[in-house]
């Protein structure tokens, strides 16, 4: 069956794309205006505590977390590339700012380039290798980390050296209650970030905390504990951050920002510790048209870029190259707004449809998972049968083969029981299910449109009357926090993390996104405070991702590798894990 959306007016889309070309090899590429500013509220200073923490009570029969091995010493020199400035665009950016706490993961693609993390994923494997520390260790409780950490690493802009003192003080604003951060959930429950010497610092936990490798780390599950100077902030103060150059650690230092436009960042001018940048100059562009991003790449404006795989064709016609991620570490799925089911929750709208599972389970039914692979990814998506977890390969002591077993009855695509299981809710072409379908851009998430946009085409024939509203992203994100998306879904474009850290954001009591609050949720996250080892952790998880493919939480759609396209005469090659969060294994083209 063809539908309109597989019919995307490529004719329309092609004369569009030649136009922008035209003007962009005349004039230069211009990009949209940039969403308002959010403020931040002002995270706490990291204090010492007066008092010692309390002596933790080791497990007896658990063995200590092994600790980190050394790294092997990365490349000193690069060749030289045939620009002085790399210019990527991945997309849009939910909140221009230099304040850390001022949204959530979305915004952190500006920080990147120039900040560093105490623990690196591989780029392949995504196993832990050491970064800032240069090891790492835990009670057998997972209470107390323990990081060593590397000395000689230098700030930007004459701030020094990098010490415990600044990684605590991060710690500490991260767990303030005023942080917008996606890790806050996590650094509330520190007791204590203790510095026992200039490379020491222990970060004591209230309970076990076996993810934290993860949560320091470059991964998704982290990604916002980042080398900032401590010196800068308490000069400057938080609240004038915007206002400054950002101190960091990284072979790239922040050199300046367009309002609107992106960030530009330079290399460091000495001897970087790990090994230069191989480019003199890097700017990431704030483009949210596709169109637009693919306009500059074909006119040698921009080098790489974030593009769906509908468009991909029209740039490997013109000589470009599309670098995949080493995993299928991304997933896009849809969620249901308004699942707010603790008992005498006041935001909780009886009348949301999907409140009703039989509602859920018929959203699943009616959508044609193989056709919307061909169209969205091109036939490379990976069947999810969960949202959030449970990745056969990356998660396997979660995932569950039955799953797969009883795939078709529970999710495969079905029209005819769709329709009847509306029916059997009560819903009908008197009475439709209706729902408003938010639809954002975000860096690097070209795959969310497409997918909101094919949906009027399955559930419209099934009786479900859908209307699509475009809203900029940093609105969807407060609405969402602010538990204001009653009979409104969403599409999220989202990385592979491990169980504990699901059951921990998603936990009624912990979380700040709203996405499913549950009793059961409640009950199973109180379990995991309690345990200290990865097994018993791997046992909860697996009731919790059961629970959640028996009660269709969401609309699992697909894993998949994320894509960059790239100009081959700039970027030979880029070994990235996810999302090109991994600067430093671009290898540029050379003379």
């Amino acid at each position: 069956m063809r539908n309109r959306w597989l019919l995307s007016s490529k004719a329309l889309l092609f004369v569009s794309l030649l136009f922008i070309l035209t003007v962009l090899v005349a004039c230069g590429a211009s990009a949209p205006e940039a969403p308002a500013q959010a403020p931040a509220a002002e995270p706490q200073a990291a204090q010492q505590p007066a008092a010692e923490p309390a002596q933790q009570e080791p497990a007896a029969a658990q063995e200590p977390a092994p600790t980190a091995e050394p790294a092997p010493a990365m490349e000193a020199e690069m060749a030289e590339p045939t620009v002085v400035r790399y210019v990527e665009s991945q997309g849009e950016i939910q909140v221009e700012t230099n304040q850390h706490c001022g949204g959530n993961r979305p915004i952190i693609s500006q920080f990147l380039p120039y900040v560093e993390f105490l623990v690196e994923a591989d780029p392949v494997t995504a196993e832990f290798n050491p970064w800032l520390a240069e090891s790492w260790e835990s009670t057998p409780d997972a209470k107390s980390w323990t990081f060593k950490l590397r000395e000689g690493v230098q700030f930007h802009h004459g701030y020094g050296e990098f010490t415990a003192h600044d990684i605590a003080n991060m710690a500490v604003a991260k767990g303030d209650e005023d942080c917008a951060s996606s890790t806050t959930s996590f650094w509330k429950e520190m007791a204590q970030a203790e510095v026992v010497d200039d490379y020491t610092i222990i970060f004591h936990m209230n309970n076990p905390s076996l993810p934290m490798p993860s949560v320091v780390s470059n991964l998704p599950t982290g990604l916002e504990l980042i080398s900032f100077s401590k010196q800068q902030l308490d000069e400057v103060g938080y609240e004038n951050f915007d206002d400054v150059k950002p101190a960091s650690t990284s072979y790239y230092q922040y050199m300046e920002r367009n309002l609107g436009e992106g960030v530009v960042y330079e290399r460091v001018p000495y001897e970087h510790w790990r090994f230069q940048s191989p480019f003199e100059e890097m700017e990431i562009r704030w483009i949210g048209e596709e169109t637009t991003r693919l306009a500059g790449l074909l006119a040698g404006e921009i080098h790489a870029i974030a593009l769906s795989r509908d468009l991909q064709p029209s740039a490997t016609e013109q000589g470009m190259k599309v670098i995949p991620a080493q995993q299928a570490f991304s997933q896009l799925s849809l969620f249901f707004g308004g699942m707010y089911f603790m008992p005498g929750d006041p935001d909780f709208d009886p009348t949301t449809p999907w409140a009703d599972v039989r509602v859920r389970k018929a959203m699943n039914k009616a959508i044609n998972r193989d056709e919307l692979n061909d169209f969205i990814f091109r036939g490379e998506g990976e069947r999810m049968h969960v949202t959030a977890c449970c990745h056969p390969v990356l998660d396997s002591e979660i995932y569950n083969p039955e799953w797969e077993t009883r795939w078709e009855e529970a999710y495969g695509y079905d029209p005819e029981a769709a329709k009847q299981l509306l029916a059997e809710a009560g819903y009908g072409p008197d009475n439709p299910v209706k729902v408003e379908m938010l639809n954002y851009r975000t860096s690097g998430e070209p795959e969310s449109p497409l997918a909101v946009e094919a949906l009027p085409q399955y559930w419209g024939p099934i009786g479900i009357d859908v209307t699509i509203t475009d809203i900029d992203s940093g609105a969807y994100s407060q609405m969402r926090r602010a538990k204001q998306i009653q009979h409104m879904m969403f599409a999220n474009v989202f990385s592979f993390r491990k169980i504990q850290d699901r059951i921990r954001t998603n936990a009624p009591s912990n979380t700040t996104s709203h996405t499913f609050s549950h009793p059961f949720m409640e009950e199973k996250y109180q379990e995991t405070l309690n345990v200290y080892t990865q097994e018993e952790i791997d046992a909860i998880g697996r009731e919790v991702a059961n629970f959640w493919y028996d009660i269709y939480w969401t609309i699992p759609v697909f894993w998949f590798r994320f894509n960059f396209t790239v100009n081959p005469e700039v970027l030979d090659d880029w070994v990235y894990l996810n999302r090109g969060y991994y600067w430093h294994n671009q290898v540029p083209a050379t003379q």
